[in-house]
């Protein structure tokens, strides 16, 4: 994906590099003022509450949308992610030209450590950070080989505008509760 080990540079920032035993589906934006909490309006006061992250989505998917309003809801307190559609200005803020080009048409998990996980791994953070069974299904699913899990949801992404409607916006319908969780 990116070649060698090293990412493409982030927009405004100096690139991030890949750690050498990290899956080519990892990406780093790691650098000297890596992404915070104070920069990205993203995080919690406090340190031993959790920080959220981001999730890039298809915003012209109805299986996306649909995925993204079962996250909103399992996250009662919101404190683990949020949410901005790839096509997104969000997206396009926290994310360089470069780095974007690269990335494959998967949902996307931006964390709080600058990297970028793709594919079956960012599905895998996701049900990690949510906890409770959701944290024990990542765990069990983590024994398959990434391969054949992006085997899956390369498939599963294949048929999805085919599962359900595509949405009229980008943004999926939640309850006026839950829209300060998305970003642009």
């Amino acid at each position: 994906m990116c070649g060698h080990g090293v990412a493409p540079p982030v927009h405004g920032r100096k690139p991030g590099v890949r750690t050498a035993d990290a899956p080519s589906h990892i990406l780093s934006l790691r650098s000297r003022d890596s992404l915070s909490s104070k920069r990205t309006g993203c995080g919690r006061a406090g340190n031993n509450r959790m920080k959220t992250e981001w999730v890039f989505y298809d915003g012209d998917c109805g299986f996306c949308h649909r995925w993204v309003r079962l996250v909103v809801k399992l996250d009662r307190g919101g404190q683990a992610f949020r949410f901005a559609p790839r096509n997104g200005e969000t997206f396009r803020l926290l994310v360089g030209p470069e780095q974007r080009e690269a990335l494959p048409p998967s949902i996307l998990v931006l964390t709080n450590e600058g990297l970028i996980l793709t594919r079956s791994s960012a599905v895998l953070r996701i049900f990690e950070r949510l906890g409770g069974g959701w944290r024990v299904l990542a765990i069990v699913l983590r024994v398959v080989p990434v391969g054949i899990r992006d085997l899956v949801y390369r498939f599963i992404a294949h048929v999805r505008h085919g599962l359900l409607p595509a949405p009229e916006s980008a943004c999926p319908v939640v309850a006026p509760e839950f829209r300060s969780r998305f970003g642009p």
